[in-house]
């Protein structure tokens, strides 16, 4: 029963990295749009934004509001992990053994105390990514040169904030969910 509602939450967070990276496409086609219209092939910046550019804005401004969405409530998934290794180790101090810190979750050996980690490590890499794109979105209006509007659009898309190591935590949890990745 244990390791159902642990996979549950690892779905959950599937769902959201999912969800993450969806924005992430939808960001940069925004992005696109407003360096095209903002940005053109002559490398300065136009005098006048047209209108149409607070609509763009504000389309990246909603995406940003639900990669924070997707940030919390990943990190109400890590707390809600953590409470179950606390309740593991409680069980195990008093010997009993209803709760186990391994558990087998669609046939794989998962450890909470690895997983709680991984989710250590990925919740402060999102965190920075996101506080990288809310930059991004502070700034993408009022450069002065194409070229420094598509490193922005190129840090929105590549996501630098987001290590090697959590990628693969991230593979890690699709493996134990037999989610392609």
């Amino acid at each position: 029963m244990e390791a159902k509602k642990i996979e549950a939450i690892l779905k959950k967070l599937s769902l959201r990295f999912d969800e993450w990276r969806q924005n992430v496409l939808k960001g940069k086609l925004v992005l696109s749009t407003i360096i095209s219209k903002l940005y053109p092939m002559e490398k300065t910046r136009e005098p006048e934004p047209p209108l149409s550019l607070n609509d763009d804005c504000q389309e990246l401004d909603n995406l940003l509001a639900e990669m924070k969405e997707c940030l919390e409530s990943i990190e109400d998934c890590a707390r809600k992990l953590i409470a179950f290794q606390n309740l593991s180790n409680l069980s195990i101090s008093f010997e009993t053994t209803s709760i186990s810190s391994v558990l087998m979750i669609n046939e794989v050996p998962v450890n909470l105390k690895d997983v709680n980690c991984w989710l250590q490590e990925i919740t402060i890499d999102y965190a920075k990514q996101l506080r990288m794109d809310e930059c991004i979105l502070e700034n993408i209006c009022h450069l002065e040169t194409r070229e420094q509007a598509l490193f922005h659009q190129g840090t929105w898309t590549t996501q630098p904030a987001i290590s090697k190591q959590t990628e693969l935590h991230l593979k890690c949890i699709k493996l134990i969910l037999n989610e392609p990745s």
